[in-house]
């Protein structure tokens, strides 16, 4: 019998309390421990300062946000039981719930912008408010932006909001959130956006919504992010990914330096222009990738995970056939 509580002192941890035998811990720390896929880059591990693995059972606690990995510990033919796990999460949440709460909130998204969130957004929603430490994927074009939204206007709405970060990786993302999240109705219901970023007045006020890029958040110290008690992190592309430049090429954007101009387009309003690159990310996770030609010849690379839309709805990469229709969004 393995036995886990809910850290009496620090809800963010399970404890384990109890196991029988000396197998059963080791199972654990086996279980817990994983290589970073971009442990052959890291300099720490080429000059012998780290082995490359990270280990999430350390004084026997591991992060709340595993629970399901300890239950899956039950494939190994392991007895598990956690105390207090249920009281962590909010089993009564459903669609209809999450509609309630939302139904002013979507009266005046739909005046303004004649939105109305689809089933599989909402579903979304229910989901990360029921299961709370979870992750969420998505599609691309599936709306992450107003899923988003709902969900913090959820909490203001409950009166569970306090602030909320959103990291995007650069100057127009800010921009263009904070536009989005005004254009949707954000002002009307308290919700008080701060955009994050160079030359801007850094003072967060009583803002509960901050919107930042990675450059400028890294700067701050602790105290910035103490009343902050929600993250989220933009996406990342794919390296191979094509960006349409100034001069009317297309570029990987792996080939993209600081100072040349793409193109962009605020969903908004629609309009384009093309702003200039004062950040580039690199990635170094190697994820299996799948090359997808089309009958007209185009070529798409893409992770397994990723989900594409076709007549059979949301599907990831690594499922389609060849039977599957990919549509163009």
């Amino acid at each position: 019998m393995i036995k886990f509580r809910v850290h009496p002192g620090n809800s963010k941890f399970l404890q384990l309390i109890h196991t029988d035998t000396e197998l059963e811990l080791q199972q654990i720390e086996v279980s817990f421990r994983r290589k970073s896929k971009a442990a052959k880059f890291d300099p720490r591990v080429k000059k012998g300062f780290w082995d490359g693995y990270f280990n999430y059972f350390e004084k026997n606690c591991v992060p709340i946000g595993l629970w399901d990995k300890v239950v899956g510990l039950k494939k190994f033919g392991l007895d598990v039981q956690i105390e207090g796990l249920n009281d962590l999460f909010n089993l009564e949440m459903t669609n209809d719930l999450v509609k309630s709460h939302l139904i002013e909130t979507l009266a005046v998204l739909q005046e303004r912008t004649g939105k109305i969130p689809y089933d599989y957004q909402i579903e979304a929603i229910t989901n990360i408010l029921k299961w709370v430490f979870c992750s969420e994927e998505l599609a691309t074009s599936a709306g992450k932006t107003l899923i988003l939204y709902l969900i913090i206007s959820y909490l203001n709405n409950t009166g569970f909001l306090n602030k909320i970060l959103i990291v995007v990786p650069n100057t127009n993302l800010v921009i263009q959130t904070a536009e989005e999240f005004i254009a949707y109705g954000a002002n009307e219901f308290g919700l008080k956006i701060k955009m994050i970023y160079g030359g801007q007045d850094e003072n967060i006020g009583d803002a509960n919504i901050i919107i930042g890029t990675y450059q400028s958040l890294t700067k701050k110290d602790a105290n910035f992010f103490k009343d902050v008690n929600a993250i989220t992190i933009d996406e990342c592309f794919h390296p191979d990914s094509l960006v349409s430049m100034s001069d009317g090429s297309q570029k990987k954007i792996s080939e993209i330096s600081i100072g040349e101009k793409v193109l962009t387009r605020n969903e908004i309003n629609n309009n384009i222009k093309y702003g200039e690159v004062d950040f580039v990310y690199e990635n170094l996770s190697q994820n299996q990738m799948y090359q997808l030609e089309t009958i007209d010849g185009r070529i798409l690379k893409v992770t397994g995970n990723h989900k594409v839309f076709t007549k059979r709805g949301w599907i990831q990469v690594e499922n389609l056939t060849l039977d599957d229709e990919i549509y163009e969004i």
